[in-house]
């Protein structure tokens, strides 16, 4: 929450900046005048700031792939996760994760067992 604090600081000083050339749209991570980041940009960033913090070469498609697995494993829904990705489907993501299955099952299966026990009592 401190970082998102942060940004949204961050954020209101550059738009009060830049006045009138500021675009709202609502976005949390925005160009310098509100609009949407530029992926090439923010990969550019990416690399910039690993080098800069002496990080490993990790590609960010492996960065993204991580982030991904990891929503699911958390038991984020698999439309939040397309969504965050930018897949223009559902099946899309699916397709590529679809080896956090057995994870998403187990985790389900434990709702639904919670759920029922709870029912009993």
């Amino acid at each position: 929450m401190a970082a998102l604090r942060e940004q949204r600081r961050r954020q209101l000083e550059e738009r009060l900046r830049v006045a009138r050339r500021w675009h709202d749209r609502g976005l949390v991570f925005a160009s310098a005048v509100g609009t949407p980041l530029d992926a090439r940009n923010v990969i550019r960033r990416y690399h910039a700031a690993r080098e800069r913090l002496g990080l490993p070469d990790v590609p960010w498609h492996h960065v993204r792939h991580f982030a991904a697995t990891a929503y699911l494993e958390a038991g984020e829904d698999l439309f939040v996760v397309s969504r965050i990705l930018g897949h223009t489907s559902v099946a899309t993501t699916a397709s590529f994760y679809g080896h956090v299955q057995p994870v998403m099952l187990r985790g389900s299966a434990e709702r639904m067992d919670e759920l029922m026990t709870r029912g009993t009592g």
